[in-house]
């Protein structure tokens, strides 16, 4: 019989908790247990530390205001790493690790948005890493706290439309100019997939000797490099 202390209440060291071990913890019955819950660290387990932080964190975003949040994997001592990707604090989506390379998930925000990404790892045990986070204006890129541009990673916008006026010893094509909040460099023209240059202004002639049967493409090209779409001009409205 269990003892009993002066309040009149039974010691819990005196109790015997799930006899057998058919209960609660380690019962191996089709049930929940508690050996199990991602609130207990599991003493007889091999894997004790959480994975590392992600690294290399970015963001960038096409014309459908579809945003790509792409990081390179977390390594752990045990593994396999997921992901946990949160959006202003809120868990937004889970993705499995990559063995190599990089991670992405996209998520779709309207344009002008800005929203605060973070990233965790998650082993399987449920240790979680240090978060990875980063602030994102959607169509401009990643930004301070005050908004103000830290990056920019999201490309300009795809030209419209070229318009060919053909000469004897060249063509010239004229496209109506494109906006990139964080500047535009110029318009790079290539031909047969081989570039030419970079023209700042919204004309470009290429001597008839320099086409061939190849079409030509223009992109334009913001001050951080990035290139929107391709433009494609056939040979046969050059000709």
């Amino acid at each position: 019989m269990a003892r009993e202390n002066v309040f009149g209440l039974t010691a819990l060291s005196q109790r015997i908790l799930d006899a057998g071990r058919d209960d609660y913890y380690g019962h191996g019955g089709s049930h929940f247990d508690l050996q199990d819950s991602l609130f207990l660290e599991r003493l007889d387990g091999s894997d004790r530390a959480a994975p590392s932080a992600p690294a290399e964190l970015s963001a960038s975003n096409d014309a459908t205001g579809a945003v790509t949040l792409t990081w390179r994997p977390s390594s752990d001592d045990v593994g396999p790493v997921n992901y946990v990707l949160f959006r202003d604090g809120v868990g937004l989506a889970r993705t499995v690790s990559s063995e190599g390379g990089t991670v992405s998930l996209t998520d779709y925000r309207p344009e002008g948005v800005t929203v605060e990404y973070a990233v965790k790892a998650s082993d399987a045990v449920g240790h979680l890493s240090r978060p990875t986070s980063l602030r994102f204006t959607v169509g401009l890129g990643i930004v301070d706290g005050n908004g103000g541009l830290l990056r920019d990673t999201v490309a300009p916008p795809a030209i419209d439309d070229v318009r060919v006026t053909k000469g004897k010893t060249g063509v010239t094509l004229r496209w109506d100019a494109v906006r990139d909040p964080g500047g535009l460099r110029g318009y790079r023209i290539a031909v047969g997939g081989k570039t030419l240059g970079v023209v700042s202004g919204r004309s470009a002639t290429i001597p008839r000797t320099r086409l061939g049967r190849s079409p030509v493409s223009i992109a334009p090209v913001d001050r951080a490099g990035n290139a929107g779409p391709p433009v494609t001009v056939s040979i046969r409205s050059m000709r």
